[in-house]
């Protein structure tokens, strides 16, 4: 699983039942802008195949 979040990526492999955690650094969510935000995951199997990708819309609120 590829997890994409503001420019920043990071690959991290799934468990045999599909399950998977990423964390996500401090400094990356502390440099959010304010307003939505999308947060994009996209899967590749053993045999190559990617699926397309998932997407996730969140809005931040600073609290700066």
């Amino acid at each position: 699983v590829t997890l994409t979040l503001n420019g920043w990526s990071r690959n991290k492999n799934a468990s045999t039942s599909g399950d998977w955690s990423l964390e996500v650094p401090r400094t990356v969510l502390s440099a959010l802008p304010a307003g939505p935000v999308q947060f994009l995951a996209r899967s590749v199997d053993l045999a190559g195949n990617e699926s397309p990708a998932a997407s996730r819309n969140v809005t931040v609120i600073s609290t700066n």
